[in-house]
């Protein structure tokens, strides 16, 4: 027989269970439980630390072109002019390396240290060579002195002559030697520099391996723009032109990038039978990556205008098509009904209800509408 003392112990430990868990809650998520305004709206309360949690995430609505359009396979792609590969013009062992993959450098920032012996004999020839030049250049002013004194042979003066020319020759040959196979460094090293501000996307140089002009040790990217490259397939080519309003949209439709076609191919690719065009945006923000693939969206003439939000910022709460717009006061957001059109792309047309710009709940919106749900239900079980 169970003892009646046991079980009241236990009945009190998941009270207070119970007790602790709703407070935990409550101090999250708050429903304010006040009525609709003349719009409709109705207020929910989320505490900081439950924004965190959950991920809400805060979006403007976008005016964007819906209408079909032309649809293109495309790619996210770094601009050849902005990727630098740095590679010793001289064989040499690695000394020293001063950056990583992830790392920012700017124009001119050291990358590496490395100690070459053919780098060693070609300063110590220029060295002698600079010395040989300045014996050269006081022998000729020497014979040229005695001549114009009229004590000296010509002949002496042309030879000297011919070696200072020699000289100079040699000692602007190892100079350009010396240039080309590096600046800085003392003796054997040198040093080998960023030529332009850029990202360390790839690191090939570890300290005391041997290396030579034929390897890359570090590729550099400067990432501020990128380009969004894409194939035309041969019964969409008419409706494609330079300057023509396009977007690129994600593979996952989560994102999208407004832009214009900055280039059209006058040939169509040999191998693919598709015609290339490209579309730069700028990515200052860094979140379109290399590599990643996703849809270009180029207008055509006709195509609609029109205001849209994410299609994960829709939600329906008692019949009604709502999206949740951040509140005046911080972690408040009230649900605002709208009537939708269109979908395309991930993105809905917002007939009526919001306009562009203006802020929106884009993801976390389940959370919002289940605890709104959730007040109204503890309102009517109090009742």
């Amino acid at each position: 027989m169970t003892n009646p003392i046991i079980v009241l112990l236990l009945a009190a430990s998941m009270s207070v269970i119970g007790c602790k868990h709703e407070e935990e809650h409550s101090a999250d998520v708050e429903d304010e439980h006040q009525a609709p305004d003349e719009h409709g709206d109705r207020l929910v309360r989320v505490s900081t630390a439950a924004v965190a949690r959950t991920g809400l995430r805060i979006e403007a609505a976008l005016r964007t072109p819906l209408g079909g359009g032309v649809r293109i396979p495309a790619e996210v792609r770094l601009e050849p002019d902005r990727v630098v590969h740095v590679a010793p013009l001289v064989e040499g062992q690695i000394a020293e390396v001063r950056v990583s993959v992830g790392d920012r450098v700017k124009k001119g920032t050291v990358l590496a240290l490395l100690r070459s012996v053919a780098l060693g004999e070609t300063r110590a020839a220029l060295s002698e060579a600079q010395a040989e030049l300045a014996v050269a250049k006081a022998n000729y002013e020497r014979q040229k002195n005695l001549v114009e004194e009229g004590i000296g042979a010509r002949r002496n003066l042309v030879e000297a002559d011919g070696a200072l020319r020699t000289a100079r020759a040699r000692v602007a040959g190892l100079q350009s030697r010396n240039r080309v196979y590096g600046e800085g460094g003392t003796g054997s090293t040198t040093l080998l520099k960023s030529t332009i501000e850029g990202e360390i996307v790839e690191r090939h140089a570890t300290v005391g391996e041997v290396v030579g002009p034929n390897r890359t040790m570090f590729v550099i990217a400067d990432t501020q723009t990128v380009w969004i490259v894409g194939a035309v397939y041969p019964q969409d080519i008419k409706a494609v032109k330079e300057g023509t309003a396009s977007a690129f949209v994600s593979s996952d439709l989560t994102r999208r990038w407004e832009g214009t076609l900055t280039w059209v191919s006058p040939v169509i690719d040999e191998r693919t039978r598709t015609l290339p065009v490209r579309m730069v945006l700028d990515n200052a923000e860094r979140t379109l990556r290399p590599g990643l693939f996703g849809t270009l969206v180029v207008s055509q003439t006709g195509d609609e205008s029109v205001v849209t939000v994410e299609d994960t910022a829709i939600a329906k709460i008692d019949g009604a098509t709502v999206v949740f717009l951040p509140g005046e006061a911080p972690g408040t957001f009230r649900s605002h009904p709208v009537t939708t059109g269109r979908r395309e792309d991930g993105r809905v047309e917002i007939v009526e209800g919001i306009e562009a710009g203006e802020r929106y709940v884009a993801s976390g919106v389940f959370v919002l509408k289940s605890q709104m749900l959730r007040g109204e239900l503890g309102e009517g079980h109090a009742h």
